[in-house]
């Protein structure tokens, strides 16, 4: 005869309240003290009619082998990819042109669970375009296998970004081309990111 196991809901309770005491262990996440992977990303605005007043950059980075190498939540099961973000310097070059730098190996893998070594990726580098009284920020962006193919990506806008003033922030992140709708595409401007490996 098959037995059954059955759970009382006091037995339930207790479970829960167990696993929601006691946490994640917080990683003690390292910087690289020796990055050698840096990569210059150039920035051009094509068919914009007015400049930007600022221009900020963010590195997103990731485990790759997160379902591998972090304990899961004790309640969801939901391994955490520890996404870690850092600021990086764009500077003007011209009133068409931003560049700056991304390090791709900011962080020391490690293993922070004893569940094997955790490995971490820039998984994208993001710009952040700003008009003042604009409600609206551009956000184009390049994946890490685009930054270090040293592809060049296109991210398009429409033209009414520049000017929006209805009070509602948010970002716009773009959108390629074979995305824009064929209605809009004489109203568009365009973002090209370009990448290109620095030597040590």
């Amino acid at each position: 005869m098959q037995k059954r196991l059955i759970f009382s809901p006091l037995l339930s309770i207790a479970l829960i309240a167990t696993a929601c005491s006691s946490p994640m262990k917080t990683p003690d996440i390292k910087p690289n003290p020796n990055p050698k992977q840096h990569y210059e990303i150039t920035m051009t605005v094509d068919g914009a009619p007015k400049g930007f007043d600022s221009v900020s950059g963010s590195m997103q980075y990731v485990v790759k082998n997160s379902d591998a190498c972090v304990a899961p939540d004790p309640v969801s099961g939901h391994h955490s990819n520890l996404a870690q973000f850092l600021p990086f310097d764009i500077k003007k070059v011209d009133e068409h042109t931003y560049k700056g730098t991304v390090v791709t190996d900011h962080f020391l893998d490690a293993d922070y669970y004893g569940l094997g070594v955790c490995h971490w990726v820039m998984s994208s580098a993001m710009a952040v375009f700003k008009i003042n009284g604009n409600s609206i920020d551009l956000r184009p962006s390049i994946l890490n296998e685009d930054l270090v193919a040293e592809k060049s990506v296109d991210v398009y806008f429409p033209l009414a970004d520049l000017s929006a003033s209805d009070g509602l922030k948010y970002g716009d992140g773009g959108q390629p081309l074979a995305e824009v709708s064929p209605q809009i595409r004489q109203a568009v401007f365009h973002i090209t990111l370009s990448s290109r490996k620095e030597t040590p």
